[in-house]
């Protein structure tokens, strides 16, 4: 008999949590899982040009402030249904989906993918303290995406070792793959000159994702690699901000805003360095896909990024706030095309290996055939 398992997440978005759960639908074993989704915030996108046919898609707008009405809705389905497991996708959707799997008794695993509330105020919460000691006491099981978060869920949680693992995220490899003239018709369409080095990064343009950090040292990369460019790639809430900080740093000419782009594996062709400045990762899927292109990766030291980039062998981590040292990161890698091509390789040497979508996949399908006599 086929598991129904349910999933739950806060919205559809072009985001790392997002693209996972979507992957794990395209490539799921369908002979033994029957695949549910529900967003509690609708969007733009359309569901039926992201979400396969086999999947059975419900979407809700949630209200100012807890909407219970979110519980009743995940009962309903979970009901209607003969859901067997809830999965729910990071912080934002916890408490419903907890409710709900209290209400209906059926098995609840949780995943976490990163930190969405990214403050002193909400860590200290007490109200978010309860939930997350009484879900690590009564949900079934908790995957995260590195062992950096799950020591977190340990710690902080109260998680128990033996209902929590790690399942990484996966990459095609064979879609985000070394192509020179991919990345030569990029470099052409944003008239980037074949001698020009570029750092490039891709990412919602939000605060934790710290671009205005590689603006701010552009002005002393510019002094010693006057034909060094920025590529930011992405959208969202900072983009103004960044755009007016370029300009206030007179480096606008020396950065392009591409906006949101599908052909992320082609622009990745067009860099020589990619640069990852974010204030925390869970599992950072454009650093993977960075690397599964076969470029070098200059990244900050959080979250589960020293999982994924081997300093000195596949790029280097710089501690949260080391500018200079990223400034000297940078620099060396522009002048020394050759260990950029070393490190390259030495990066999607181990992408191919540990973090294959099937490797993914199976884990998870491992951990549903766990409850499956529940």
């Amino acid at each position: 008999m086929k598991l129904n398992v349910l999933h739950i997440l806060n919205k559809l978005a072009f985001a790392g949590t997002e693209k996972q759960v979507i992957t794990l639908f395209n490539n799921i074993d369908l002979d033994s899982f029957n695949m549910f989704l529900f967003c509690f915030n609708k969007t733009d996108i359309s569901a039926n040009s992201v979400i396969p046919d086999s999947i059975r898609y419900f979407e809700y707008q949630r209200r100012e402030g807890i909407d219970y009405e979110i519980v009743k809705r995940i009962v309903r389905i979970v009901q209607d249904n003969s859901i067997d497991i809830i999965h729910s996708h990071n912080w934002g959707t916890l408490f419903y989906a907890f409710m709900a799997a209290v209400v209906t008794r059926r098995v609840h695993i949780h995943g976490e993918h990163g930190k969405e509330h990214f403050s002193e105020t909400s860590q200290g919460n007490w109200k978010r303290l309860l939930l997350k000691k009484s879900s690590a006491r009564i949900s079934d099981f908790f995957i995260t995406v590195s062992e950096n978060l799950k020591e977190e869920l340990i710690q902080e949680w109260g998680v128990r070792q033996n209902k929590i693992t790690v399942i990484r995220n996966g990459i095609d490899s064979l879609l985000f793959k070394p192509d020179l003239s991919a990345g030569e018709q990029i470099r052409k369409e944003l008239y980037i000159g074949a001698n020009d080095i570029v750092v490039g990064t891709v990412g919602w343009l939000r605060p934790i994702k710290n671009q205005s950090a590689i603006i701010r040292i552009l002005p002393e990369l510019l002094k010693k690699k006057e034909n060094l460019k920025v590529v930011i790639v992405g959208d969202g809430e900072d983009r103004h901000k960044l755009e007016k900080l370029a300009q206030e740093h007179n480096v606008s000419s020396n950065i392009i805003f591409t906006g949101h782009r599908e052909d992320v594996e082609s622009l990745l062709n067009a860099f020589d360095i990619y640069i990852q400045a974010s204030l925390f990762e869970g599992m950072s899927n454009t650093i993977m896909q960075a690397m599964s292109v076969g470029i070098p990766v200059v990244a900050m030291n959080v979250g589960g990024n020293s999982e994924l980039v081997k300093d000195g062998i596949t790029g280097y981590l710089v501690k949260p706030e080391s500018s200079i040292v990223l400034i000297e990161r940078i620099l060396y890698l522009s002048n020394n095309r050759d260990i950029c091509k070393e490190m390259g390789k030495n990066g999607r040497d181990i992408i191919t290996r540990d973090f294959s979508i099937n490797m993914m996949i199976r884990s998870n399908e491992d951990v549903y055939r766990r409850f499956s006599k529940r």
